[in-house]
C-alpha cells in the first residue's frame, strides 16, 4: 500500500492504517496460511526448543489474542510451562 502525498491528513492516516498493519509480525505471519505452513518448517528444522505443533499452536492461539509482538512474546512466553514435556529441561 502506497500513501498519497496529497495532504498531511491523508498521510497520517495512511500512515497509521499501515502502523496497525504491521503492529504485529506475529499476526502477519499467523494470518496467511501459507506463512503460517512456512513457520511451521521453520519450527521444524531451526527452532528445535518445544515440540513443534504444540508450540505453532500455542504461537497460534495467542498471536489471535495478542495486540502487539510484545504482547504476544510475553502472553508464549508466560504459557510456554503448559507444552513443556516433563524433564525436558534436563535435556
Amino acid at each position: 500500500m502506497v500513501c498519497p502525498r496529497n495532504t498531511a491528513r491523508r498521510t497520517a492516516q495512511c500512515h497509521k492504517r499501515l502502523d496497525t498493519r504491521r503492529a504485529s509480525n506475529f499476526k502477519a505471519i499467523y494470518q496467511v496460511p501459507a506463512l503460517k505452513a512456512a513457520f511451521l518448517l521453520f519450527l521444524k528444522n531451526v527452532y528445535n526448543l518445544y515440540q513443534e505443533d504444540r508450540f505453532h499452536s500455542l504461537i497460534d492461539q495467542v498471536a489471535n489474542s495478542g495486540k502487539s509482538d510484545k504482547e504476544i512474546y510475553q502472553l508464549i512466553h508466560s504459557q510456554l510451562s503448559t507444552i513443556n514435556p516433563f524433564l525436558s529441561e534436563l535435556r
